[in-house]
């Protein structure tokens, strides 16, 4: 008989961007920015780690607002935004400190196989959220954090997600009751079980708000990156 090569299950893909790939046309910024930059980040590290995920959240909100004066909401049913004109550009996943079952695993970005947690999941169900049901074109990135560790990913990377037949059909099932199950936990243990077995790549960058040095941390929150600004 003839020999039949063994066939590869498709799998999901995460690429690491290095951050200085993904900030290579962001300004640097002046020594008065870092300056108040970076005691705005030095309260947010002063954040207990065993404080509610709705304080670390809103110590969060504190710090984006008053470094780069966003205007941040929770409308919508998503964790977090980023609004200009009333529109979500940012979409935000934020989990507490404490709370590592359901952030991204790997500790180290040496041993990071994938984004694949229930904080990845709900900021899928968020996008599909605002992309799908309130028609929001104007998205620009996804980021998920524990307030220290920051995963940031270009919105059009999710555009896959609105493609896909069988995580729309999860989504209608979930999102406009059309499911006999109708819970957000469905819709996750879908994108579990689903997700790696689909030959897609995913590509994200990541920084930590202590270790990444101040201008690097300072551009990749910057209105300049996140909101895709040219002049700013």
């Amino acid at each position: 008989p003839l020999y039949k090569p063994h066939k590869r299950e498709a799998t999901m893909t995460y690429t690491l961007i290095p951050l200085e790939d993904f900030l290579s046309n962001a300004h640097s910024p002046s020594e008065s920015e870092l300056e108040s930059f970076s005691k705005h980040r030095d309260k947010l590290l002063l954040t207990n780690e065993n404080e509610s995920e709705e304080h670390q959240k809103i110590a969060l909100v504190e710090f984006l607002a008053k470094s780069f004066a966003y205007e941040c909401n929770t409308k919508n049913r998503i964790d977090l935004s980023i609004y200009e004109d009333n529109k979500a550009k940012v979409l935000f996943e934020v989990k507490s400190l404490n709370n590592t079952n359901e952030f991204i695993k790997g500790g180290t970005l040496n041993t990071l196989q994938n984004l694949e947690s229930k904080a990845f999941y709900e900021s899928i169900l968020y996008f599909l959220r605002e992309y799908k049901t309130h028609n929001n074109n104007d998205i620009k990135h996804i980021i998920l954090t524990n307030t220290r560790d920051f995963y940031l990913i270009d919105a059009r990377e999710y555009l896959t997600f609105a493609k896909d037949k069988t995580i729309l059909k999860a989504f209608d099932n979930c999102d406009k009751n059309q499911g006999t199950d109708t819970s957000t936990s469905k819709f996750y243990a879908t994108l579990k079980d689903y997700l790696p077995s689909q030959k897609n790549t995913l590509k994200f960058t990541h920084f930590h708000i202590q270790t990444t040095p101040l201008p690097m941390l300072y551009q990749a929150l910057s209105p300049q990156v996140q909101k895709k600004k040219k002049n700013c």
